[in-house]
């Protein structure tokens, strides 16, 4: 039985350039629904093995389509039991498909890590209150949150960060925990135009903190950002 595996989903009814073998080195190819396209492979297996080179064949392919196309990315591992039924619930989605593609059109996801470059460790305090329990959680917290002046750092280098980026971000996800486990990750969606203007910011904050190191990594297809319009399982 042939099935399809799934990369991602663009606004178009054809690909302008052709694109990276998928699995197996099948080709990829454009299964239309209307306005939309869905990048796929046959696939002979039922799974796809999670390694290294496969995730970045899934990467690779993605990376293709975003430099022509907004590109509604697919979690690896995605697979659909055949056309028919992708096209079903492709059908079904249509409307927020479009609303996601016109949000993310001409952006890309930047990952940042924000953390600090030489992590302090304190042994607990002896103390006969304290039982081997409690000083495993204390230490385990420390690991996980760094300790006082380790995590001030690097929330001041956070905050500087966020206000020098909130004019060039279109959208961000942030933690919400408290306390933040380090390192502290950010999921940005940038505009193509301001890359460079960002990255710049970065490193410009970045600099002027030489305990806290920060991190970029990407342009990435915009996963944190597509809500719920997975097709045949969320990205």
């Amino acid at each position: 039985m042939t099935r399809l595996y799934i990369y991602g989903i663009v606004g178009a009814t054809s690909f302008a350039d052709p694109l990276p073998a998928g699995h197996e080195e099948a080709p990829v190819f454009a299964l239309v629904s209307d306005e939309l396209a869905v990048a796929v492979s046959c696939l002979e297996r039922a799974t796809v093995e999670v390694s290294g080179a496969n995730v970045w064949r899934h990467e690779k392919v993605l990376s293709a389509l975003m430099a022509r196309h907004a590109v509604l990315p697919v979690r690896f591992g995605t697979i659909a039991a055949g056309a028919a039924e992708l096209l079903e619930d492709i059908g079904k989605r249509r409307g927020q498909l479009l609303k996601d593609l016109a949000r993310l059109e001409g952006k890309v996801e930047i990952a940042l890590r924000i953390l600090a470059k030489h992590p302090e460790t304190t042994a607990p305090q002896a103390d006969a209150a304290i039982t081997l329990g409690t000083a495993y959680l204390l230490a385990r917290r420390q690991s996980l949150c760094g300790t006082d002046a380790t995590r001030l750092s690097v929330q001041e280098v956070s905050r500087a960060i966020r206000a020098g980026l909130d004019p060039l971000l279109a959208e961000s996800v942030w933690p919400t925990d408290e306390p933040q486990v380090l390192p502290i990750r950010v999921s940005c969606l940038v505009k193509r135009g301001d890359l460079a203007r960002f990255l710049q910011t970065v490193d410009d904050i970045a600099a002027c903190n030489s305990d806290t190191r920060v991190t970029c990594t990407g342009p990435w297809a915009p996963y944190s950002f597509v809500g719920q319009s997975g097709v045949a399982g969320e990205p």
